[in-house]
């Protein structure tokens, strides 16, 4: 089964998707799916959700010992 997911991406974020994609001539949706599964798989900030030992429904903010309560801004860049 498959679920859609939305988001908004800074401008420059967006561009270097669409660099990807002119690259590779894949699909925008296919590149994005990649990027995640990637960030899943790398789990750089060694999230616990991300290794299993969570369940969904735990917090998911802790990285690295740390709580972002932060709203995200789409017009901020990372």
């Amino acid at each position: 089964m498959k679920s859609n997911v939305s988001c908004r991406l800074p401008e420059s974020l967006s561009e270097q998707v669409d660099a990807v994609v002119e690259q590779s001539g894949t699909l925008r949706s296919e590149v994005i799916r990649r990027a995640i599964q990637c960030y899943v798989k790398r789990n750089p900030d060694e999230l616990p959700a991300l290794e299993g030992s969570e369940t969904p429904n735990q917090d998911r903010k802790k990285t690295r010992g740390q709580t972002d309560t932060s709203i995200y801004d789409p017009s901020q860049e990372f």
